[in-house]
């Protein structure tokens, strides 16, 4: 894994801001914006910010879909481009793994969405579940 772990949390889960708050970051919820990412995390010290997209799955689900848009706003942003994935089962939050820079080609022209391997791109990531604490 490259790059630092991506402080600004995974909304809705845990206290609200995946440990962002409590680890120095500011974290936003920009998910209805549809910028390619759901959230905006801004290191109270240095001002760098992290852009963060979230993805909830049924624990053991075998892919991800991630719409064109995302894809296109991680390629371009690759220092900053984080992929929050959430594993949920009963309810309750089981794991969280993030990517830096998850994805690597852009998808086909007509594509607007592309289905991943779930196991293969969370393999590529940091398990930060400590970050959310277990409710």
């Amino acid at each position: 894994m490259t790059g630092r772990p991506p402080d600004g949390g995974t909304h809705r889960h845990g206290n609200g801001d995946g440990g962002g708050t409590r680890l120095g970051h500011e974290p936003r919820d920009v998910s209805a914006d549809r910028r390619g990412y759901d959230i905006e995390s801004r290191d109270r010290q240095t001002g760098t910010l992290r852009f963060i997209e979230v993805k909830g799955r049924v624990a053991g689900a075998p892919t991800v879909t991630v719409t064109r848009n995302e894809i296109l706003t991680a390629l371009n942003r690759p220092d900053a481009y984080w992929l929050a994935v959430v594993e949920v089962a009963d309810g309750r939050t089981q794991r969280v793994v993030y990517i830096h820079r998850p994805f690597r080609n852009e998808p086909d022209f007509a594509a607007t969405s592309v289905n991943y391997d779930l196991p293969e791109l969370m393999a590529k990531g940091e398990d930060l579940t400590w970050l959310i604490g277990r409710s």
